[in-house]
């Protein structure tokens, strides 16, 4: 199965594993994407833009439901470490 890199080098490494696989052939960045999604870090976002602009089919696919996933995933993120604040407009009430 997929490990996610701990370390720098182990993170940087498969940065370029996945830049090399984006150069070769739809079989390989497929494969790229898939990975890159599997790993979920910021690092990878440029690698799926490029994705959505593929001549293959199957690659653009991937990468969007990358996107969206990461996209969802950050948003999750983002909202668990807010404190719920009620609208401004209730603030002012009080």
């Amino acid at each position: 199965g997929f490990q996610k890199p701990k370390t720098t080098r182990e993170k940087a490494n498969m940065l370029l594993e996945i830049r090399q696989l984006m150069t070769q052939g739809p079989e390989k960045r497929f494969l790229a994407i898939s990975i890159a999604a599997e790993w979920g870090d910021r690092s990878i976002l440029p690698f799926l833009k490029k994705g959505l602009h593929d001549t293959n089919a199957d690659v653009v696919m991937a990468a969007a439901a990358a996107l969206t996933k990461h996209k969802n995933n950050s948003l999750k993120n983002q909202s668990a470490g807010r404190r719920k604040l009620p609208p401004r407009n209730v603030a002012l009430m009080r």
